[in-house]
């Protein structure tokens, strides 16, 4: 049944797709100063920038997607190759695999390599689900936003962010919340984990939708001042910390 069904939801989820192309192909139309139906990176980020007032649109993200769009020399690229290159749902996660494991190991970073850092990323971004109402998980990304980042428990995390940004501008067709939770199956496999298949779909979130600190365990929660040990060798306090994971697992 899972067969039958997923060719009319593949031809609704293209038609929508082409739909959106269209708009936006229409709205940079619109603003084409240059009248042969080109654009550059200047006059794209002033587009984009007043369409997303977000922030996410850099003069490096637009630069790399222009790259990627076949951009001539002069830097400018046509409108309907841009689209493309945006709205591009070929979904080739095998070659997103093979460029993370081309970054996964740094001399310069910690060991030498990033892939705890990125597993804890995707296990903290999923880490704040809450079955009751359905919010938090990692469909959103919602890290990326300061109240759900500037949580304590995700100390660090800012770096394992930034690391994957270059594969994000790479793959626009790819949200941040599949990219979190590929790279973190890449980086299992890298330290000799299990092979796993990677099903995509995750959408990112919006700041609204960010969750705010005290859903992830605390890794010290409950613990005695001073991490004195009792007669076992166990930090005392280790019942309330113990509950509290607990808690937090069968949320």
């Amino acid at each position: 049944s899972t067969r039958l069904g997923a060719g009319p939801r593949l031809c609704r989820a293209r038609r929508a797709r082409d739909a959106t192309m269209e708009c936006v192909l229409s709205t940079l139309q619109k603003h084409d100063i240059s009248g042969n139906g080109t654009i550059g990176v200047d006059e794209l980020l002033k587009i984009l920038s007043a369409l997303d007032q977000s922030g996410y649109w850099t003069q490096e993200k637009v630069e790399t997607i222009m790259k990627l769009s076949g951009a001539d020399a002069s830097g400018r690229v046509e409108l309907t190759s841009f689209i493309r290159a945006l709205y591009d749902d070929s979904n080739d996660y095998a070659a997103v695999r093979q460029d993370l494991k081309a970054i996964m190991d740094s001399p310069t970073w910690d060991d030498g390599s990033y892939a705890p850092l990125l597993i804890r990323l995707a296990w903290h971004s999923s880490g704040t689900y809450c079955q009751a109402d359905g919010t938090g998980g990692s469909n959103g990304a919602t890290m990326r936003f300061d109240l759900e980042a500037n949580d304590p428990e995700n100390g660090g995390l800012a770096q394992a962010r930034k690391h994957l940004e270059p594969l994000k501008a790479k793959y626009p067709w790819l949200s941040y919340a599949d990219l979190w939770i590929l790279a973190a199956y890449v980086a299992l496999e890298h330290t000799n984990g299990p092979v796993m298949p990677f099903t995509g779909g995750r959408k990112d979130g919006s700041a609204e939708q960010a969750i705010a600190p005290g859903r992830l365990p605390g890794a010290e929660a409950g613990i005695a001042d001073g991490f004195e040990l009792d007669g076992e060798g166990r930090l005392k306090g280790w019942e309330q910390l113990a509950q509290h994971i607990r808690g937090v697992f069968g949320r």
